[in-house]
C-alpha cells in the first residue's frame, strides 16, 4: 500500500506533472491519433487529463486544441481514405475488419440514408461509433470535401469542449491535492484503473460479439 501511495503521489503531484509538461503537447498528438485508428482507445479522457495538466503548467489551451486537431483529422482522413479505396472488401479483410463489422457498416450506413452531412457533424460525439462513421464515409464515396468540411467541425468542436473542460478540472485538480493531499492522489488513482479497465473489457467484449458473429 506504501509503495502504491509513493507512485500516486507522482502521478497526481502537479509540480511533478509540471516538469514533464514540454511531452505534453506531443503525447495528446499522437494519442489523438492513435483513438481513431485503435480504438478503444480513451482518447477524450486523456484529452481532458492533458488539458489538466496543460492548465497547471501554464500552456496555452489553443496549442492543446490544435494538437488534438491535428492528430484526430489526420487519423479520419487515414479512415476515409482507407474506406474509399478498399470499399466493401474492408468488411472482410483479416487485417483491416477489425475497425468495421457488417452489421456496424449496415447500421451508419442508414444513418447517413436517413441524416446524411449531419452524421459526419455529430460523429465526434458518438464515442462507440466515431471510427466506423469514418469509414463508412469513405466506403460509400461520401462527397470528400463535404465529409472533411463536417468532420473538421465536429473534430474542433469536440477537442474545444474536452480542453476546456480539461482547464476547468485542472484548476480543481491544483485546489484539490491541496487540500486532500495522499487521500486525493489514491482517489484518482484507483478512478483511472477502473476506467482503463472497463475499457478494457468493452473491447475484449466487442471481440467476442464480432467472432461470435462470424461463427
Amino acid at each position: 500500500m506504501e509503495t502504491i501511495l509513493k507512485l500516486s503521489t507522482q502521478l497526481t503531484n502537479p509540480r511533478v506533472l509540471t516538469e514533464y509538461s514540454r511531452y505534453l503537447l506531443l503525447i495528446i498528438l499522437v494519442v489523438s491519433f492513435l483513438e481513431v485508428v485503435v480504438p478503444p482507445i480513451p482518447g477524450d479522457t486523456m484529452l481532458v487529463v492533458g488539458s489538466s495538466i496543460a492548465g497547471i503548467a501554464g500552456i496555452n489551451p489553443l496549442w492543446v486544441i490544435i494538437c488534438a486537431f491535428a492528430g484526430t483529422f489526420t487519423a479520419s482522413l487515414f479512415l476515409y481514405n482507407l474506406g474509399y479505396k478498399l470499399g466493401h472488401r474492408l468488411l472482410v479483410s483479416p487485417k483491416y475488419s477489425r475497425l468495421l463489422d457488417t452489421d456496424t457498416f449496415l447500421e451508419i450506413n442508414r444513418w447517413f440514408q436517413k441524416y446524411g452531412y449531419w452524421t459526419l457533424l455529430g460523429s465526434r460525439f458518438l464515442p462507440i461509433a466515431r471510427s466506423g462513421v469514418v469509414l463508412t464515409a469513405g466506403i460509400v464515396h461520401f462527397e470528400k470535401r463535404r465529409a472533411l468540411s463536417a468532420l473538421s467541425i465536429s473534430i474542433f468542436l469536440s477537442s474545444t469542449a474536452f480542453v476546456l473542460a480539461g482547464g476547468f478540472l485542472g484548476q480543481r485538480w491544483r485546489d484539490s491535492y491541496l487540500v486532500w493531499g495522499p487521500k486525493f492522489q489514491l482517489i484518482l488513482l484507483i478512478s483511472i484503473s477502473l476506467f482503463a479497465l472497463l475499457a478494457i473489457g468493452l473491447g475484449i467484449w466487442k471481440n467476442r460479439n464480432r467472432k461470435s458473429k462470424n461463427d
